[in-house]
């Protein structure tokens, strides 16, 4: 029988917050006290890592995943709780998180429904480098011909980037003896 017991879970489902290129991004989600308000009552919350192509790694955090102590004092309905995501220059999918409410002691219980949200870190980061059209003079494109291909880098300009590239197999027939079909370009 749930009557007199404090019901705990999380105010909203999903909250999703554009990642920044240093420091953190602070995703505060609402953990709610329901039936009853009397008693200081205690539990636990955690971040977990789903699994999946989006999901967040351990590596998106400020701080150590480990579960964390919540404690609401008599008449106390909200609290929240505050997950540090740091910031990258990545260009990278949308990354999910799940935050768990556990551990309830005493008169505590947690909702089924709500306790676990969602948090969606949205990448802010655009592509830094882009290829520019070849430029490639008439003729057979064989005898002695050249062939320019720009590569062009923005966005953030402070940090080293190399980039690999490669000409394709069935396209290396036109290169004269020699010539490289891969390589890197360093920043």
């Amino acid at each position: 029988d749930d009557a007199g017991r404090a019901i705990f879970g999380f105010g909203a489902p999903t909250i999703s917050l554009a990642e920044v290129d240093a420091g953190v991004t602070l995703f505060r989600f609402d953990v709610t006290r329901g039936g009853n308000f009397t008693g200081t009552e205690r539990l636990q919350w955690s971040v977990v890592l789903p699994t999946g192509p989006d999901a967040a790694s351990a590596a998106d955090f400020a701080d150590l995943i480990k579960p964390r102590d919540l404690v609401f004092r008599p008449g106390e309905s909200v609290q929240q709780v505050t997950v540090r995501v740091a910031g990258d220059r990545l260009v990278e999918a949308n990354e999910r998180f799940e935050v768990q409410l556990l551990n309830p002691q005493g008169n505590a219980l947690l909702d089924p429904a709500s306790d676990r949200a969602t948090g969606i870190i949205l990448n802010d980061d655009s592509r830094l480098l882009a290829l520019r059209p070849v430029a490639q003079p008439e003729g057979d494109g064989v005898s002695g011909a050249t062939h320019v291909v720009g590569l062009t880098r923005t966005g953030p300009l402070d940090a080293e980037q190399s980039v690999g590239w490669f000409i394709p197999v069935a396209q290396r027939a036109w290169l004269a003896a020699g010539q490289a079909f891969e390589g890197t370009v360093q920043f």
